[in-house]
């Protein structure tokens, strides 16, 4: 099961402030990292949600849906996927939070929220510029 790990922006810049000044983080490794992230199907119902958009789901072997997102003339313009996100979202990772938690537990740093509770905030931010592609993820 792939899931999706997405966290706020604000999140990463202040747990790496907070974490970098701690002494016990020499030499330890964070993964700034949901928790509890959603799964492909999960993030594609919530964003769905949000949208106010009907998602028919395809399954397709992975080097097909990168194909036809490359070669297929039209399919990008409609559903504006890089084939490069296939990739992603079919690669299985889960990132351990363990000690990212428990150095910020009791620290000014809280989070990071779930996908859930911030993601109108950030459909309402691409329908108010929507010059800001994909290519700003790359």
């Amino acid at each position: 099961m792939t899931r999706v790990n997405v966290v706020p922006r604000d999140f990463v810049i202040d747990a790496v402030g907070y974490l970098s000044g701690l002494s016990q983080s020499q030499g330890r490794t964070y993964h700034l990292a949901d928790p509890r992230p959603l799964t492909v199907d999960e993030m594609t119902d919530v964003l769905a949600r949000a949208t106010g958009r009907d998602v028919t789901k395809v399954p397709l072997p992975r080097k097909l849906a990168k194909a036809s997102l490359a070669r297929v003339p039209g399919l990008y313009r409609l559903m504006r996927i890089p084939p490069e996100t296939v990739d992603y979202f079919s690669h299985p990772t889960f990132y351990l939070t363990d000690h990212c938690r428990a150095d910020l537990a009791g620290g000014p740093v809280v989070g990071p929220p779930p996908f859930t509770a911030y993601v109108d905030r950030l459909v309402e931010f691409m329908r108010n510029h929507p010059e800001v592609g994909s290519a700003a993820m790359f």
